[in-house]
């Protein structure tokens, strides 16, 4: 069974199924939200990157904090496993009696890295996540943007840049 869809993102998409809109839908204001203070530093980074542009097209509210703090957090925890796997590989040997003089084993049974599940575990919440911001491809494919969310980059950094005056 699908999941409901926002009206935000219904309205984004243009309603293609051309229904009514939820009247009594609760509109949480887009406000300059704050990122929780329990985030990791590399989850924090995705934050300052994505929170802007998901704030712009009214998609992040204060009520999605933590939902959208739970993909910073997975997606954090997703390139970190991705590192780990190029460090260590995919297979790792288990059980090994004996080493060699750099410390790699010389017997023992190859298993999958551990690292690999939490990989793809990450991956696929991550991208469970990414749907519900519209942050796919396939997302944003059924996404049309009108009104404010339209500004051309340049507009939106003129707009928010502070604003000078000469000094005498």
């Amino acid at each position: 069974m699908n999941r409901p869809v926002p009206s935000v993102l219904k309205v984004l998409r243009g309603n293609p199924g051309k229904r009514r809109l939820n009247p009594d839908e609760p509109h949480p204001e887009a406000t300059d939200v704050q990122p929780p203070s329990d985030l990791s530093p590399e989850a924090l980074a995705r934050w300052e990157s994505d929170a802007p542009k998901l704030l712009a097209v009214g998609l992040l509210t204060e009520v999605d904090v933590n939902v959208f703090a739970a993909y910073c957090q997975t997606s954090a925890d997703y390139w970190k496993a991705v590192e780990k796997v190029r460090q260590f590989g995919e297979v790792v040997v288990v059980n090994a009696t004996r080493h060699d003089k750099d410390g790699k084993p010389k017997n023992g049974t190859p298993a999958q890295s551990p690292w690999v599940k939490m990989r793809d575990a990450s991956l696929a919440r991550m991208q469970s996540l990414a749907v519900e911001f519209g942050m796919t491809a396939s997302a944003r494919s059924r996404v049309h943007v009108t009104g404010r969310a339209k500004k051309s980059a340049a507009q939106r950094f003129q707009a928010s840049a502070p604003k000078l005056r000469a000094v005498k």
